[in-house]
Parts: C-alpha cells; sequence; structure tokens
C-alpha cells in the first residue's frame, strides 16, 4: 500500500509501519462521526449500533492478524496495552467483584464537540476490546470469554466513557 511519507519517492509501508503511525488520531474521529451520522440516519439507531459493534469485532480480528499485546497475565492488562498500542491512551481499570470497569476521560472517537444522544460513539472501543480478547483466547485457551457492554459515553453527554467486561 503506497501512503504519502512527505518523502520522495513514495515509500510502501506494510500494515506493521502503518500500525506505528500515531497520524491517525487526527483523521479517524472525523470519518467516524460521519460514517455514524449516515448510518443512523438511513437505518436508524439498533442497527447503527450493531454495525458498529460488528465494525470493532473486524477490527480487532484484523489487528491481531499483526500484532499480539505482550502482557497478557491478565484481562486489564490486556486492555491497557491495547489502549497505549492503538488509541494513544492510558486509561483506568478497576476489577469490581465479577467485572471489569474500563473508564477513558478522553476517548478517540468521542471528541470535542460531537454529541447524539442515542448511540455511544464508544460502542465501536468497546467491541474493539470484546474482539481482541475474544480473538487471544485461539492462543490462550485459558484466557475466559467476556463480553464488553459500553454503559457511558461522553458523545451521550457522560463525563467520561465507561465499559463494563463481564466473563461469559
Amino acid at each position: 500500500m503506497e501512503v504519502f511519507t512527505g518523502k520522495k519517492p513514495f515509500i510502501e509501508l506494510t500494515r506493521e509501519d502503518l500500525l506505528k503511525i500515531k497520524n491517525q488520531e487526527a483523521f479517524i474521529p472525523i470519518i467516524y462521526s460521519e460514517i455514524v451520522s449516515l448510518l443512523k440516519t438511513k437505518y436508524g439507531n439498533e442497527y447503527t449500533m450493531k454495525r458498529l459493534r460488528e465494525m470493532g469485532h473486524r477490527l480487532a480480528e484484523g489487528l491481531l492478524k499483526y500484532w499480539k499485546p505482550t502482557k497478557v497475565k491478565s484481562i486489564p492488562d490486556i486492555i491497557k496495552e491495547t489502549y497505549q498500542q492503538f488509541f494513544y491512551r492510558k486509561i483506568e481499570v478497576k476489577e469490581v467483584l465479577d467485572k471489569i470497569i474500563v473508564r477513558d476521560k478522553n476517548c478517540p472517537v468521542c471528541y470535542l464537540d460531537v454529541t447524539d444522544s442515542d448511540i455511544p460513539f464508544c460502542i465501536v472501543i468497546g467491541a474493539v476490546i470484546e474482539g481482541i480478547i475474544n480473538g487471544l483466547r485461539k492462543w490462550l485457551p485459558k484466557l475466559p470469554e467476556i463480553q464488553c457492554e459500553t454503559v457511558a459515553s461522553r458523545s451521550m453527554g457522560a463525563e467520561v466513557c465507561e465499559h463494563v467486561v463481564t466473563y461469559k
């Protein structure tokens, strides 16, 4: 794949190289908000949320082809490393009883003034978390299967985005 790097001649980058580039952080929220808006207008809220979760699962599947977390001792470690690697964020992860609560004060898709009272934009991030952990089970069968639900979103007016991870 050819990507403009500002240098001549054009340099062809591999997927591994693309994963290291942090510039996509600037345009992903803009494109993503347009995708959500188009889906919502054309198909409604329920379908849009379903498609965003599917998008997150497919993204996780693609990421696992080229990257695996190095810290796999616990699910919170996997979540933290995933956020640092792909979303360039540090997050708060707490284990409470049989759940893991992930709090993100600076969500990469719920940015600036993007608001939507019907759809949590970061539902795609919860699906990425779920997809990566459940996808890792192929290599780490002792890892429990999880479900990740987005319970609060800055796009819906909450102060932080929050995902609850439960064991199946």
